[in-house]
Formats: C-alpha cells, sequence, structure tokens
C-alpha cells in the first residue's frame, strides 16, 4: 500500500493555505503542490482527501495511526 504524507503550509505573502504531497512520505521534497488558494487549513486537508478519493476510488483513504 503506498503511503502519501499530505501538510499545509501558510503562504504569508497572500496569506492563504497551499497543500504540499509528499510520496514516499519520508520524502524531504513535495511530489506535487497545489496554489495557495485555501483560506484555512481544514479546508485544504479535505479538498486534498476528495482528490484522492474521487481518482481512486477503490482504495481505502484513512489517517495515519497516531
Amino acid at each position: 500500500m503506498a503511503h502519501f504524507r499530505i501538510e499545509t503550509v501558510l503562504d504569508p505573502k497572500v496569506g492563504l493555505y497551499r497543500c504540499e504531497v509528499y510520496y514516499p512520505d519520508y520524502s524531504i521534497s513535495p511530489c506535487a503542490v497545489t496554489k495557495p488558494i485555501y483560506e484555512h487549513h481544514e479546508h485544504a486537508m479535505l479538498d486534498v482527501v476528495e482528490i484522492f478519493k474521487r481518482n481512486m476510488p477503490d482504495q481505502p483513504i484513512k489517517a495515519w495511526p497516531k
């Protein structure tokens, strides 16, 4: 099973969040980065999770155990 890491980053220039997707999850450089279009961290995370769910409907999407 593939493990991704998703981080949100506040862009201080525009005051909005962007998402960074890391694969494999221990990578130091993101493999994909969104534009800073999200007003809240939560909106950014929900959008990325929805993208994964929509594009991989047969795969379980779950958070990493804490």
